[in-house]
């Protein structure tokens, strides 16, 4: 069982520890979990309290002993529907803080596989048609999951796309992309995505990769142009 995968949706790794320990019984002592789990009393305590106030654990008092029980695996879906549903109630403040000065000039870098996934996503939040050129066939080589999944939710979302393609790079199929092949020489181990008012390199040659975001109209328009130029040249 994969602590790893527990630790992504909010549990802390002892939490995870604790829990996947006390799964594997139908009810155990705090000494019995702690030793299951390969962790001491004292944090054993702290991990099951805060488990208990997630709601996926529970206890029961049998005359001066504690007897814990795991929750179904069930309920780490209503824990994450709750979180959800709570961070749907913030939204709009924490929106109206954002929007409440006016935007500079910024340029952000994002880093490894979350860093990509903050920028893609933020495509398909953007919502408009982009263009692009460069390496466009990095993501999929390393993380092809997650780039099938981008692809399919920009296609229910209708993003078209225009991109330029080094001969020999791998075309990724959508129904809303068009594309151009260029000589391979001309292209290089990055790619440039330019959509609304931003630009984002991808600097694949890093590692791990790193991404560059540019948030700054004037410099997607000069982008753009510069796009729009090879694609008026480039048959």
């Amino acid at each position: 069982m994969d602590v790893a995968k527990l630790t992504e949706i909010g549990l802390s790794k002892r939490e995870a520890q604790a829990y996947l320990a006390l799964l594997q019984m139908e009810e155990a002592k705090a000494g019995e979990i702690a030793k299951l789990s390969h962790e001491d009393r004292t944090n054993i305590y702290d991990s099951l309290g805060s488990l208990v106030k997630k709601g996926l654990v529970s206890y029961v008092l049998r005359g001066s002993k504690t007897y814990y029980r795991a929750a179904p695996p069930s309920k780490l879906q209503d824990y994450l529907t709750e979180k959800e549903k709570i961070l749907h109630e913030i939204m709009p403040g924490l929106d109206k803080v954002y929007k409440s000065y006016e935007p500079k000039p910024t340029i952000e870098t994002y880093e490894g596989r979350e860093g990509i996934k903050t920028v893609m996503s933020d495509i398909l939040k953007e919502g408009k048609d982009f263009v692009g050129f460069g390496a466009t066939d990095r993501m999929y080589y390393l993380f092809p999951e997650f780039t099938e999944r981008y692809l399919h939710e920009r296609e229910k979302r209708k993003i078209r796309a225009r991109q330029f393609y080094a001969e020999g790079e791998k075309v990724l199929p959508s129904k809303y992309s068009e594309f151009k092949t260029i000589p391979r020489e001309f292209s290089g181990p990055a790619t440039t995505l330019i959509y609304g008012n931003k630009v984002a390199i991808f600097m694949w040659f890093i590692e791990p990769p790193v991404v560059v975001l540019i948030k700054n109209k004037e410099a997607a328009k000069a982008y753009r142009r510069q796009f729009e130029f090879m694609w008026r040249i480039v048959k």
